[in-house]
C-alpha cells in the first residue's frame, strides 16, 4: 500500500474515534481538546512519519486538529439537539 493511502485511512480512522470519544464523553470541553490534541499527534505520525513529511504536514498542524474540532462540536450539538446529551458543565 502506497504510504498515502495508508496516511489517509489513519486519518479518517482518527476522525472516527474521535466522534466515538464525543458518543461517550460527557463533558463537550474534554470532547473539544481531545479531538484537538489527538488529531495534532495524529497529524504528525500520519503525514511525518508515514508519509514523509513535506508540505501537507505543514498544513495539517492546523488542518486536522481544526478538522477534528469541528467533528466533535457537530457530534455533541446534535446529540444536545436530539436530547440524548446534556453538557454536565452547563447543569
Amino acid at each position: 500500500m502506497e504510504p498515502e493511502r495508508l496516511s489517509l485511512i489513519v486519518q479518517i480512522s482518527a476522525l472516527v474515534v474521535v466522534f466515538l470519544f464525543t458518543l461517550i464523553s460527557s463533558k463537550k470541553e474534554n470532547c473539544l481538546l481531545f479531538a484537538a490534541i489527538f488529531m495534532f499527534i495524529i497529524n504528525i505520525i500520519a503525514q511525518i512519519v508515514i508519509a514523509g513529511g513535506g508540505p501537507g504536514a505543514c498544513l495539517g498542524m492546523i488542518a486536522l486538529p481544526s478538522l477534528g474540532i469541528m467533528v466533535a462540536f457537530v457530534t455533541f450539538w446534535l446529540l444536545e439537539a436530539l436530547g440524548l446529551k446534556k453538557d454536565k458543565h452547563k447543569e
